[in-house]
């Protein structure tokens, strides 16, 4: 449904970045082809609050030799739930979450808060109309609404990008100290 390579490439992630999924599901879409393009001097954040997701992911880093993951069992709703230093983020992915999030504004805390100076955060979620699988319509959070949150968060919009057929795609940045 969505092009990971294409959510990449809207977050510019480059060999030796530091990049952060919250919400990383027991896939990984996101983490492993990213894992891939930072290689062995960047590392991937996967950050999720269920334990069995990260099980999943840690079964797959073996079978892929991949060790330049580092999961997380942290609660990205809570000031410094993910336990990543402060400022040490180049790129944070937030993908399908704010249609479940209960609490928007701490989870763009928290991203403020481990993201670098210029760092970006892409944004992907479901279009309110559409798929007839995801979350509910009524629960979707529209782009507009979107925009509207992460901006009054502190971060800045830069390009909008069509991710695939049932989502819609935001890039943001944090503006410099």
């Amino acid at each position: 449904m969505v092009d990971a390579e294409k959510v990449l490439d809207a977050g510019n992630i480059k060999e030796g970045d530091i990049v952060a999924d919250f919400g990383a599901g027991a896939v990984g879409h996101y983490v492993f082809p990213a894992a891939r393009r930072v290689g062995k001097s960047g590392k991937v954040y996967a950050v999720d609050i269920q334990k069995s997701v990260l099980d999943a992911l840690k079964g797959r880093m073996v079978i892929e030799g991949l060790s330049n993951i580092d999961l997380v069992w942290g609660d990205l709703e809570r000031l410094r739930g993910t336990r990543i230093d402060d400022n040490s983020v180049d790129c944070v992915f937030l993908m399908n979450l704010f249609s479940v999030l209960v609490s928007r504004d701490l989870a763009l805390q928290e991203v403020m808060r481990v993201l670098k100076p210029g760092g970006t955060l892409v944004v992907i979620d479901w279009r309110p109309t559409g798929a007839p699988f995801g979350p509910e319509i009524s629960k979707r959070f529209s782009k507009d609404k979107a925009v509207g949150a992460i901006t009054i968060a502190g971060f800045q919009k830069g390009k909008e990008f069509f991710p695939g057929p049932y989502h819609y795609g935001l890039v943001f940045s944090k503006i410099k100290d």
